[in-house]
């Protein structure tokens, strides 16, 4: 993994029925002593695979105070790109 940061907290985004959803992770990190939002596609952890939507918002809670490894991000937007885990 070339990449790290700490999650600091969850962002949730609402969908037009009203519903919350995992929308990123805000982290910090190390290399650049900053936090910002990092979106990732929460279908690479399959342990959310069969989660509903209140579930994924739950799982994403947990991971806070966890690290987050990624290859890499999309330039100005902080989305990881490639293998994506947290430990």
């Amino acid at each position: 993994m070339k990449q790290q940061a700490k999650i600091l907290s969850v962002r949730r985004g609402v969908d037009n029925l009203g519903h919350e959803y995992f929308d990123c992770f805000r982290v910090e990190s190390e290399e650049v002593k900053m936090s910002f939002y990092l979106s990732t596609d929460y279908d690479n952890f399959p342990e959310t695979e069969d989660m509903s939507q209140d579930e994924v918002v739950e799982w994403a809670e947990s991971q806070v105070g966890k690290s987050i490894f990624f290859e890499d991000t999309v330039a100005l937007v902080y989305e990881t790109v490639g293998k994506t885990y947290i430990v």
